[in-house]
């Protein structure tokens, strides 16, 4: 995965220096570039995280495993694929602790684990303006998701495996 851009970052890549969001929820959604949203941020961005490359890729495999094996109307596409994706999940919650420190509070949504499928992510984007994302089979744009968070942000764990 050296062709991300955070094994080979640009001068500018590298001049970002804004604190992250007091709360990180680590949850997947649709074809997210890495599964940490913070709110007031949505997505957050790979450049604030100052994250050690080899964890992002990590992030960005977990995710991309999601999106290759959840749909939104029938779920996982096997149990090993979704037991997998969980299991991945407490590496990543652990190692994700570890890097952040003091900085932020990690908060772990495991939502796809949930017996329903769910069309859209329950994760509060806060008032990012500018994040829309297209409708399924439509060119129009929606507003971020506003309704409530998956889990209670004092919650550290929503559901860590799926036994």
């Amino acid at each position: 995965m050296s062709q991300n851009p955070w094994w080979h970052p640009s001068d500018d890549d590298l001049g970002w220096d804004e604190p992250l969001p007091v709360i990180i929820r680590l949850a997947p959604d649709y074809s997210a570039p890495l599964p940490l949203w913070g709110e007031g941020f949505g997505n957050i961005d790979w450049r604030y995280t100052k994250f050690p490359p080899a964890l992002l890729d990590r992030l960005a495999a977990w995710q991309q495993e999601f999106d290759d094996n959840y749909h939104y109307e029938t779920g996982w596409r096997s149990a090993p694929a979704r037991d997998r994706w969980a299991d991945n999940a407490k590496g990543l919650a652990t190692d994700l602790r570890a890097v952040l420190g003091t900085r932020a509070e990690l908060v772990v949504d495991l939502w796809p684990l949930d017996e329903k499928p769910r069309a859209m992510s329950r994760i509060k984007r806060g008032p990012v303006k500018d994040q829309t994302r297209p409708r399924q089979g439509s060119s129009e744009a929606r507003q971020p998701d506003t309704r409530q968070p998956a889990c209670d942000p004092t919650t550290q764990v929503r559901r860590m495996s799926a036994s």
